[in-house]
């Protein structure tokens, strides 16, 4: 299938280039770097449009849109979150079986100890054998290995952490900037605040990638140990009277904008000593 707008369900509009300017009036939409669209639309036809909108803004009876054909990725990417979220999977049932074998000592009952024994070891020759095939893939693809090279070099995160960064964020090249990033994850924080009466905790949003954002709590935790650039943030942060939670996501956004920061500029961060 061709990417481009789509309007309503009849109406394609394939664009000549990866971005477009839309310019809406009262009557008429005026585009630029497209060729194959009417002069006169009603703007209730706007609804259809599959398009991300970057951003948005009024004018005195107009609205100027930019908008940006967003790409799927790679199949070297797709490949790679396939992977994970099978080793996601298998990782889970493997601590099923562990919870189950627990149970079944406790309660004395024998029977199926021993199936529930081999289905344990069967999960982790499946573990190790998926986990060196998704290393296997990211060596062998030089986008995703010069990717992993620069986030790996970050303090607290690790080859696990990093093979989930690349599946579920993919490129972080496409975001405009770290704070795009950040909310993507969904660790941006969220103020619960209306009026003068309702002054709540400042949290994260939790608005993002679920799995991603999980995926960066234990570094976030490490980091606040091994990371010198966190260490000193997060002590900075308990000295202002940070809840420890509150400290850990701060650690998490921190660690997705140094992610943004060594993919986007192609250097490795600089181990630093205090």
């Amino acid at each position: 299938m061709e990417y481009g707008f789509r309007v309503r369900s009849r109406t394609y509009i394939e664009p000549e280039s990866l971005k477009m300017v839309i310019l809406l009036t009262k009557t008429q939409i005026k585009t630029l770097g497209c060729k194959n669209l009417a002069p006169k639309f009603s703007r209730s036809l706007l609804f259809g449009l599959r398009v991300g909108i970057a951003y948005s803004y009024s004018v005195p009876n107009q609205t100027l849109i930019s908008a940006e054909i967003r790409l799927p990725p790679s199949p070297a990417y797709r490949q790679l979150r396939a992977m994970v979220e099978r080793l996601q999977a298998l990782k889970d049932m493997h601590q099923q079986e562990a919870n189950r074998l627990e149970a079944h000592h406790a309660s004395g009952e024998t029977t199926v100890l021993p199936n529930v024994r081999s289905h344990i070891a069967w999960l982790d020759k499946q573990i190790a054998k998926l986990q060196g095939e998704i290393n296997d893939h990211i060596d062998g693809h030089p986008e995703l290995k010069q990717d992993a090279d620069l986030i790996a070099s970050i303090p607290g995160i690790g080859e696990a952490t990093v093979a989930k960064v690349l599946a579920y964020a993919g490129d972080v090249r496409r975001f405009a900037n770290a704070r795009a990033l950040a909310a993507f994850i969904g660790i941006c924080p969220r103020q619960r605040q209306s009026g003068s009466s309702v002054k709540g905790r400042t949290m994260i949003s939790r608005t993002g990638h679920a799995d991603l954002r999980r995926a960066l709590y234990m570094p976030g935790l490490v980091a606040l140990r091994h990371n010198p650039i966190l260490q000193v943030f997060g002590a900075r942060m308990k000295a202002n009277g940070r809840a420890p939670k509150a400290v850990v996501g701060a650690a998490m956004r921190k660690l997705a904008h140094l992610i943004y920061g060594v993919v986007k500029s192609g250097n490795r961060l600089m181990r630093i000593s205090l």
